[in-house]
């Protein structure tokens, strides 16, 4: 009989303990959870292409200076100047951020390589402006344009000079890369063309990824703790 009271009190205790431990365990998971890329805010990339006004020379799926393969593309006609168009992320889904700026003129050529589609369709627009974005946070941008462009983010300007081929993609060529730009407090983040410079796409990917805090690793441990001592009372009992 004694040896019974003792199993069931090991064995109350064992799950006393284990659903101690997977409460802590699910609050550590929903820790590292809400540290995963692609909130409401946005996403970790987001690709965007000007095109003909028919829709051609429309660059992707595919990756440039970022991505994958199969990375999805934000697509506008070079004659537009939106208000407000909301963008998808890379992987086709909805990101809350859109995109404002005014066009002064259009055009384009027909660069030669795997990446012509990205420098052939040009704008010369205002500022380009991004809101949506998580505020304060940083965030790598890379312009791209088929002509000799200088471009401005918060202060600082970098320019690039054509190639005569897009078969590869070469910063300082075909592209310029402002890296760790911040978006202000609302979560605004713009460019600006050097007056009568064009650009034809761009990449906008999110900065170095949150990592978890001490305290959700300490909960994580604590909780695979609490499981391993309870398995090893219910096998003492």
């Amino acid at each position: 009989m004694p040896r019974t009271i003792s199993f069931v009190s090991n064995f109350l205790q064992g799950i006393k303990y284990s659903s101690l431990s997977l409460a802590l365990l699910g609050c550590a998971m929903i820790s590292l959870t809400a540290l995963a890329p692609g909130d409401a805010h946005g996403s970790v990339l987001i690709n965007f292409d000007l095109t003909t006004s028919s829709g051609g020379d429309a660059y992707g799926p595919g990756a440039a200076v970022y991505g994958a393969a199969d990375s999805q593309w934000n697509h506008l006609a070079r004659g537009t100047s939106p208000a407000g168009i909301s963008l998808i992320n890379s992987l086709g889904g909805a990101t809350g951020v859109t995109l404002t700026y005014t066009k002064n003129g259009s055009g384009g050529d027909g660069p030669l390589g795997a990446y012509s589609a990205l420098g052939t369709s040009r704008v010369d627009s205002g500022p380009v402006v991004f809101n949506g974005l998580a505020p304060d946070s940083s965030y790598d941008l890379a312009i791209f344009s088929g002509t000799v462009a200088s471009f401005i983010v918060a202060g600082v300007t970098k320019s690039l000079d054509e190639q005569g081929t897009w078969s590869s993609l070469v910063q300082g060529s075909q592209y310029v890369l402002f890296s760790s730009v911040k978006s202000d407090n609302t979560g605004s983040l713009s460019f600006t063309p050097a007056t009568g410079n064009v650009w034809s796409g761009f990449q906008l990917q999110s900065g170095t990824a949150a990592v978890p805090e001490p305290s959700t690793y300490a909960l994580l441990c604590i909780s695979l703790g609490v499981v391993g001592f309870a398995r090893k009372k219910m096998v003492k009992g």
